[in-house]
């Protein structure tokens, strides 16, 4: 698989996740849901006081991964994080990074 058609697909995926209503934008509405969510993605702008909130959402078992460019995944301008809260999409988000990104969290 070309890398382009894999971000496409990983596109799709937190695409699907926003359409059903199953993410979370911005660090504020991540920590408000009740559950935390499965997986979050954050982009490499992220500020100091955000990476502190990842960090203790990682320590309750979140998987975390780094985004290059977010405004390409999400199609959301400003958008610095976002939590996947769908456990199927959260399991093939979190396995195209292991895949393809060797987990850079």
């Amino acid at each position: 698989m070309n890398s382009e058609n894999s971000w496409a697909k990983l596109s799709a995926y937190v695409g699907f996740a926003i359409k059903a209503n199953k993410a979370a934008l911005g660090i504020d509405k991540i920590s408000a849901v009740k559950k935390p969510p499965y997986v979050i993605l954050y982009d490499k702008s992220a500020g100091n006081d955000t990476m502190k909130k990842l960090l203790r959402l990682k320590e309750k078992g979140c998987e975390i991964f780094l985004s290059d460019d977010l405004l390409s995944i999400t199609g959301k301008q400003g958008v610095k994080v976002i939590g996947i809260c769908d456990l199927s999409l959260a399991n093939a988000i979190s396995n195209f990074y292991k895949e393809n990104l060797n987990d850079r969290t």
